[in-house]
């Protein structure tokens, strides 16, 4: 709460699932609003355009991004679609992502995902080689997040990805080994 409070903000935006125990503290620094999630992006566009009463930046935002993503379909043509997966590397284990903000960035970008990654969930934990398949896709879009960065490089060396002692990626050959 420090840290927001040295920010000075003029509003706070929060999830309620995250942060539904310090949702008082953070209306002591400043007008709170929780919303149910987060990334149904387009939705919070529109509410902080509200917020702000600036309605009309939100809508400008949200009109640029139609047109980039217009643009982006049109220079990929009939490459689209392209099967994706989305994952997380963490010190002690991997996470695919199913759908979440990335996932429907991906979908309305015309990508597709695997057809044991559809699905409602957030996704699934790998903490086993039997789980490793799941990831296999056309492409590998890999955000990497903790706070134990010398763990998570461990798991990705250079050019490779290993997870429990199997190469999951080689980056060079662009594709999954499955060794």
């Amino acid at each position: 709460m420090e840290e927001i409070y040295k920010l000075k903000p003029d509003v706070i935006i929060a999830t309620k699932f995250r942060n539904e125990a310090t949702y008082q503290q953070m209306s002591e620094i400043a007008p709170t609003v929780a919303v149910d999630q987060l990334y149904e992006w387009k939705d919070t566009v529109k509410l902080i355009g509200q917020v702000l009463n600036q309605e009309d930046k939100g809508a400008q935002l949200l009109a640029d991004w139609d047109r980039r993503v217009a643009d982006f379909k049109t220079k990929m043509g009939h490459r689209l679609p392209i099967k994706a997966s989305i994952v997380n590397f963490r010190a002690d284990h991997a996470r695919i992502y199913y759908m979440g903000f990335a996932g429907q960035i991906l979908k309305e970008l015309g990508f597709n995902r695997p057809p044991e990654q559809e699905g409602d969930k957030w996704g699934i934990k790998v903490n086993s080689k039997e789980s490793i398949p799941d990831m296999n896709a056309d492409t590998l879009f890999v955000f990497n997040s903790g706070k134990d960065q010398a763990a998570i490089e461990k798991i990705m060396r250079p050019g490779q990805v290993i997870l429990c002692g199997k190469t999951l990626m080689h980056t060079r050959k662009k594709h999954f080994q499955g060794q």
